[in-house]
Parts: structure tokens; C-alpha cells; sequence
């Protein structure tokens, strides 16, 4: 039996049973729809936003534009995938019906993900621009007790860097994207934030990995941040800025050490905000698949 605490966390991932709308869900204007007549308020600005984008947004990208928590974004996103009523005068060329011959304002774009390392591997060097009819949606964590998650981002997100809103807490969420013809990427940067903190529970229930950023002169100050991604057994590698040559098959026993996480965790060196480190940290963690 579910617990009531149980129920209350997962409340962030599905906010719509009926329609089934995740953080994940992404979702792209339809064009020439009309503006229905009991749009919320809320729901009007999301579909704005869309229709300002002109490409696929996940429900997260929408709530970091929009200052809000992610399930009112997704709240929004839930009344937009349904299909107007037949009052709503439609145009004559509106081409996109829902199955039953009603319009859509907005529609789904998500397919199923395969091999999310590799995908997110590509972010790291040159981005082919578009986007398909269905895209593969990925959530990477890039974990920190500072602010360096939030920097590691900057070279990666082609979107910019926006704080997501969250409840009181010690630490911040930082969300960025990228989207090609093949994929949406979600990233986001975890920094500070403790390892009791309710945020991890659907952090983890979303993403397919996650960076943790540690600094070369005091290794063990995300431990917290190690442990909660740990605990929630979400694919992890560890990324120590550094400037020194040290070798990495060496120095990983001791890294290791100070953040009690398993032997067999990768680690690796550089810089957080380097693509090419970025790339080497998401490659050593395909590897162990």
C-alpha cells in the first residue's frame, strides 16, 4: 500500500491521470488554433510560450520560463492536449484534428528513450539543428555543494541557464536544454541541495544519470550531494575540477573514499565547463552501460 508521503512526492511527476501528463512530457503548438474560450490564465501564457518557441518544450522548460512549479506547468500543459469543443470556431485550413475530429491546441512529441549517454554525449560538440515529429526526452542531473553545476550547464544549454522554482530549501535547481531532430535533453543542476531533501525523490525517478562536480582541493564537500544520487541508484559519475596532472586510476581509490561511494564509480578530471570533459565523463559512464 502506498504511503500518504509517497503519494504527496509523486505528485511533481504525473499531474493529469486522464491525460497522463509528466514533467517529462514534451509538447509543441499547433499552429492556427483558436484560443478557446475556458483557457485558464495559466494555460493561455503556456501556449503562448509555445507558440513563441516554435519548437518542443518539456514541461520543465516551460515551468523555468514561466516562474512556476513544475506541476502547475504541467497542470497547463494538461488542458492544452485537450481537444477543443465544438463552440470554437476553427479555421478553415486547420488541418490537425484529434482523432474523434476535434482540435488539438497542442500535441505530444515524446518517444521512447534509447541510449541517453550517447545522446547526451553529442551535446558536447557540434548540435545539428530541427526538430522531428517525436523526439527521445532524457533529464541529466549535474550535481554540486556550490554553484558549479549551475555553471556547467552554460556550454551546453543552448536555451540559457533558468533557476526552477522549488519550495523553500537549501539548495537550487538550475534547468537547461537542447533539442536536435533525434532529442530533447533536460539538464539540470542540483546544487547544495541536501540529501533529505524531497526534491531528489523525482529527480531520481526521471533521470538516467547524473555528473557529480566535486573540486580537486576538497573532494568531499558534495558528499551529501554523492550520497543522495547513491541512495536513489541513479547512474553516476564523478567529475574533480582540477588543474593538476594526477592520474585518475590513482587518485580515484581516495576520491572515492571521501564521497562512500562504490568502488566502481567513474572518475574523472577536468573542467565542468569544458565540453570535452563533459564528454569524457558522459563517455567513461556509457561505458559501464
Amino acid at each position: 500500500m502506498t504511503s500518504t508521503s509517497s503519494r504527496r512526492l509523486a505528485e511533481p511527476l504525473v499531474v493529469n491521470g486522464q491525460c497522463g501528463v509528466y514533467v517529462t512530457t514534451l509538447v509543441t503548438a499547433l499552429p492556427r488554433a483558436p484560443l478557446p474560450r475556458e483557457l485558464s490564465e495559466m494555460a493561455s501564457s503556456a501556449l503562448d510560450l509555445l507558440r513563441w518557441l516554435n519548437r518542443p518544450a518539456s514541461v520543465l522548460e516551460l515551468a523555468a520560463r514561466m516562474s512556476c512549479p513544475p506541476a502547475a506547468a504541467a497542470s497547463s500543459v494538461a488542458e492544452l492536449l485537450r481537444p477543443l469543443n465544438s463552440g470554437d470556431l476553427l479555421p478553415a485550413d486547420f488541418a490537425t484534428p484529434h482523432p474523434g475530429g476535434r482540435a488539438l491546441l497542442a500535441r505530444r512529441v515524446s518517444a521512447p528513450s534509447l541510449q541517453p549517454a550517447s545522446r547526451l554525449r553529442a551535446w558536447t560538440g557540434p548540435r545539428p539543428s530541427g526538430a522531428g515529429t517525436e523526439l527521445h526526452h532524457d533529464l541529466w542531473l549535474f550535481a554540486s555543494a556550490d554553484h558549479s553545476a549551475r555553471s556547467a550547464l552554460g556550454p551546453i544549454s543552448p536555451v540559457g541557464v533558468m533557476p526552477l522554482a522549488t519550495p523553500p530549501t537549501p539548495g537550487e535547481l538550475w534547468y537547461g536544454a537542447g533539442v536536435d531532430e533525434r532529442a530533447y535533453t533536460s539538464l539540470m543542476a542540483v546544487c547544495g541541495l541536501t540529501g533529505e531533501d524531497s526534491a531528489w525523490e523525482w529527480l531520481a525517478r526521471t533521470a538516467c544519470g547524473a555528473v557529480i562536480i566535486t573540486s580537486g582541493q576538497d573532494v568531499g564537500a558534495v558528499r551529501a550531494q554523492a550520497q543522495a544520487v547513491a541512495a536513489h541508484r541513479i547512474p553516476a559519475v564523478v567529475l574533480v575540477e582540477t588543474g593538476h596532472s594526477e592520474s585518475t586510476e590513482e587518485a580515484a581509490p581516495q576520491v572515492l573514499e571521501a564521497l562512500d561511494l562504490a568502488a566502481d564509480t567513474c572518475v574523472v578530471y577536468g573542467s565542468a565547463t569544458a565540453r570535452c570533459d563533459l564528454n569524457e565523463a558522459v563517455r567513461r559512464l556509457e561505458e559501464r552501460g
